[in-house]
Order: structure tokens, then C-alpha cells, then sequence
């Protein structure tokens, strides 16, 4: 937690989610929806060229002959002008437009919900790395407070109940600063 600060690691999530991926295409899409869809104002021009032929049973010609008698080609040109097409076009472009809004603001909300995800993240991290530390200070003044009730029973100055007391207090202090250790490395 204090090796990055907080915005460098959300530039580092910011390349990597998914979510602010999929956001960034949509918005890309929806921009070139509008293109496409402006494109519908211009005039265009269709070209064609058709080929065929005929046969039938006529006994004068042979097969061949008569693909070759009776064929046809078509060819021509077809310009439309969009002059006025029930407003189908200008409500498409107004629609896609309002599309692209839409997707700004889901971007702007994944970007939201990442900053939200990687603060809160940095929040609990490091405030399980301080109960880590004070887990592991509780630790050591118990294995301490355990050493020294250890010797005075030993010699006598403390009786059996304070002495499992003492040692009940350092194996709770212990499983703590365990507990805490994998929580801080989870976080």
C-alpha cells in the first residue's frame, strides 16, 4: 500500500478493467453510428449491368447458337437525392447523437464506479495494514507479558490460574496477528 499512491494505481486499473474497456468501444461504436447515419443526407449513385440470354425448342438453331443469338445486356445508372424521406434520416441522426451521449456517460460512470472500487480497496488495505501492526505489537508484549509470568511461576511467585491466563492472552494475541496478517495480505 505505501510502495504506489492511490492515483497511480487507478491508471494501472484503468488500462487493465474490462468494464472501462467495454465502455471506451461503445463510445467508439456509438460515434460512428452518427457518421454512418449523416451519410444517409447525401445523394448517392448506383450503377448496374446486367447480361442474359434466351432458348427455346426451335429446331432452326442449335443450343449454342442461340445463347449467343438471343442474349441481352442492360446496363444504366441510378442517382437518389435524399430530398425528403419523412424525416427518417434527421431522427436517426438526432437518435444515434443522443446514443453517444448515453455512452458518455456510462464511460464517465465506469470510471466513477473504478475510482470508487480502487479507493475503497486502498482504504481497507491500509487499514489492515495498521491492524496488522498493532496485532503484531499486542503480539510481542504479550510474549513478553507470557516470559515473564512463565518465570514467575517457575520460582513460584505466581500461582497456576494467573499463569494460564497469561498464556491464553499470548495464543489469543498470536491468532490474531495471524488473522490479521492474511487479512492485510487479501486486502
Amino acid at each position: 500500500v505505501a510502495n504506489e499512491t492511490q492515483e497511480a494505481i487507478l491508471e494501472k486499473a484503468k488500462e487493465s478493467v474490462k468494464e472501462v474497456k467495454i465502455a471506451l468501444s461503445n463510445l467508439d461504436v456509438a460515434k460512428k453510428d452518427v457518421t454512418l447515419s449523416r451519410s444517409s443526407y447525401l445523394p448517392t449513385l448506383t450503377g448496374f449491368v446486367g447480361y442474359n440470354t434466351r432458348w427455346s425448342e426451335s429446331p432452326i438453331y442449335n443450343f449454342v447458337d442461340q445463347l449467343s443469338l438471343f442474349d441481352g445486356t442492360a446496363m444504366g445508372l441510378q442517382l437518389n437525392v435524399p430530398i425528403f424521406n419523412g424525416f427518417s434520416t434527421r431522427n436517426n441522426v438526432k437518435r444515434n447523437i443522443v446514443n453517444v451521449k448515453r455512452n458518455e456517460y456510462q464511460l464517465e460512470q465506469a470510471k466513477l464506479d473504478l475510482e470508487s472500487s480502487v479507493y475503497q480497496a486502498y482504504v481497507d488495505a491500509d487499514g489492515a495494514k495498521k491492524s496488522y501492526d498493532a496485532a503484531l505489537a499486542s503480539f510481542k508484549s504479550q510474549e513478553l507479558a507470557y516470559e515473564y509470568a512463565k518465570t514467575r511461576f517457575d520460582v513460584g511467585l505466581t500461582n497456576s490460574f494467573e499463569f494460564s491466563q497469561s498464556k491464553l492472552r499470548y495464543s489469543t494475541a498470536n491468532i490474531e496477528a495471524n488473522r490479521t496478517k492474511f487479512d492485510y495480505i487479501f486486502k
